[in-house]
């Protein structure tokens, strides 16, 4: 089974990735004001700096996205270990070796990232697999400049520059937190981060950006099994006059299943229901919000839903296990009869219940078979199971305590943050991830379509 992560095919302002447009598949336009905790989450623009010029430089996707500065050396195709490249930038031109070849390289050698130019005039849009460092592509033209530059200082760092297209969503909460999905934001450092909040149109509504300050998973975020698919992004200034969105009980959510009530996801992700085939049209990002309403069905009934599907596509139960498990911190929605849905793009974004005339956050959407295809449903984070870790967190109690969030450590007599090394999702940016039941889950951000190899 392919399950397509709705935020993991990402698509970031940095990492220019094949993507359709990002609509949510089967939903409406967004009415301004509609959502004020809605954010938009976007990397923002970076540059290579070297000799007082500039270059433009794209993170190859499936590396950790962060910035870097150093010495640059020249470590030819890299076919072998750069054995001079302790702490500093690794120069690699593209070749016959795989980008993740060459990049182990660079980092076995002590190197601390990689800057690939390209040997032929061809787009810059690559990935690299299972990468450690850092690493970003540029021009055959720049390459050949930058090598007159080797042993000088090279940074790249982020502009000042506002982003206008998303790579996944994110809710409001209350204080300085915004709540996303783990696998949006498990490879993607803080300071390239910027968020929108409550804006309808990416180009224009731009009185509510914000940055981040730190990014916390969860403690038990399982990329493989994608069980506990929840963030929490710190901002580095507190939003005034932005009303935050409450999570949901999970008394509130059982009444909603047994009661049949549509719920309400947001996004910006694509508009085309799709199978579980890689997407590969090209066309530009729309930089504003859409809706749509969906079912909420129980985990027991998503399970059947999903074992059907699975014997009825050709598995059989007795080679392969097609017992799929909807976790206790999962939630299904969708439209059995198809085109209704949240795609690529859409990832992190709220999944909210309305009652009584006010809105209340019952999931962040996380994964699913396909896009809105029918005889299936999509799969949410359940928020209400997570919300008093997410509350312990909100009211501080993270500074004299443990909570699910194992960056956000209490201090220590004598001592500062004991800050726990997050473990990098090295697939974010790659559609497909294979499990031993020869199912796969694919995330719903937006995606890459280049293998790791040289064409």
């Amino acid at each position: 089974m392919i399950k397509i992560l709705s935020g993991c095919l990402l698509l970031m302002s940095m990492t220019l990735q094949a993507s359709v447009s990002p609509r949510i598949v089967g939903g409406t336009l967004s009415r301004e004001n509609a959502w004020p905790f809605m954010t938009a989450l976007m990397q923002k623009a970076a540059e290579l700096n070297i000799a007082n010029e500039s270059y433009t430089a794209f993170f190859l996707a499936g590396v950790p996205q962060r910035s870097f500065s150093g010495a640059l050396v020249n470590c030819e195709q890299g076919f072998d270990v750069c054995s001079n490249a302790k702490g500093k930038i690794c120069l690699i031109e593209r070749g016959i070796t795989f980008f993740s070849e060459k990049i182990a390289n660079c980092r076995i050698g002590g190197g601390i990232a990689a800057v690939i130019y390209n040997n032929e005039v061809s787009s810059l849009s690559w990935r690299a697999d299972n990468a450690k460092i850092p690493a970003v592509s540029i021009s055959q033209n720049d390459g050949q400049i930058l090598l007159n530059h080797l042993g000088e200082q090279i940074q790249y760092v982020p502009l000042d520059t506002i982003p206008t297209t998303s790579f996944c969503g994110g809710s409001y909460i209350g204080g300085k937190w915004v709540v996303t999905a783990a696998h949006c934001v498990s490879n993607v450092s803080a300071d390239l981060i910027a968020l929108n909040i409550g804006g309808q149109n990416l180009e224009t509504d731009q009185d509510n950006i914000y940055y981040a300050k730190r990014i916390a998973l969860h403690q038990r975020w399982n990329p493989e099994t994608i069980e506990n698919d929840v963030a929490l992004i710190e901002l580095t200034t507190e939003p005034q006059g932005i009303t935050p969105i409450k999570i949901a009980d999970e008394s509130q959510l059982t009444q909603a299943i047994e009661d049949f009530t549509e719920v309400t996801a947001i996004g910006r992700g694509s508009k085309l229901a799709t199978s579980s085939k890689l997407v590969t049209e090209l066309e530009r990002p729309d930089p504003l919000l859409y809706e749509v309403n969906l079912s909420v069905v129980s985990n027991r009934n998503c399970e059947k839903i999903f074992d059907e599907y699975e014997i009825s596509n050709g598995a059989d139960p007795t080679i392969v296990d097609t017992t799929t498990n909807i976790a206790s911190g999962m939630l299904c929605a969708g439209n059995l009869a198809g085109g209704e849905g949240t795609c690529f793009g859409d990832s992190g974004g709220p999944l909210v219940l309305n009652q009584n005339g006010e809105n209340y956050l019952i999931g962040l959407t996380s994964w699913g078979v396909g896009c809105a295809q029918p005889d299936l449903y999509g799969v949410y984070s359940r928020a209400p199971h997570y919300k008093d870790s997410i509350e312990a967190v909100l009211n501080d109690q993270y500074l004299t305590r443990p909570t699910d969030f194992p960056s956000l450590r209490p201090r220590k007599s004598g001592g500062s943050l004991n800050i726990l090394t997050m473990i990098f999702f090295v697939s974010l940016g790659i559609p497909l991830i294979y499990r031993q039941s020869c199912q796969t889950k694919s995330r719903r951000q937006s995606q890459s379509s280049l293998t790791d190899s040289n064409p």
